[in-house]
């Protein structure tokens, strides 16, 4: 907190904003740090620390991806080329029908 209060807008919006990106993780507070994108516009901060090339958490999008899956991205990504605009429900209920369904999470729903 106290990086946010020196280099960033600490705002409610900010804080939020930079949470749902990094999940409170230190190392990725760290890495937008060192890229000089704490107090950048949110399109900024995107494409610096996960879009570009040389971007330091380009990965993390992939990994995330793949863990909130759990190795179902196969029929997720194959109901939504055939369901464009698919919800969340929609999908959980085709991964039931298909018997690949998404384990419940005690903390809230997942796909």
């Amino acid at each position: 907190m106290e990086i946010l209060c020196v280099h960033a807008d600490d705002s409610p919006e900010r804080l939020l904003f930079l949470w749902n990106l990094f999940e409170g993780v230190p190392k990725f507070y760290r890495d937008a740090y060192e890229q000089g994108v704490l107090d950048a516009d949110r399109k900024t901060v995107l494409r610096k620390l996960f879009f570009s090339s040389s971007s330091p958490l380009r990965n993390e999008a992939d990994n995330w991806f793949l863990r909130e899956l759990r190795g179902r991205y196969d029929m997720v990504l194959q109901y939504l080329a055939s369901h464009p605009g698919g919800n969340n429900a929609e999908i959980e209920t085709a991964a039931r029908r298909s018997g690949r369904a998404f384990p419940r999470s005690p903390c809230r729903s997942t796909l």
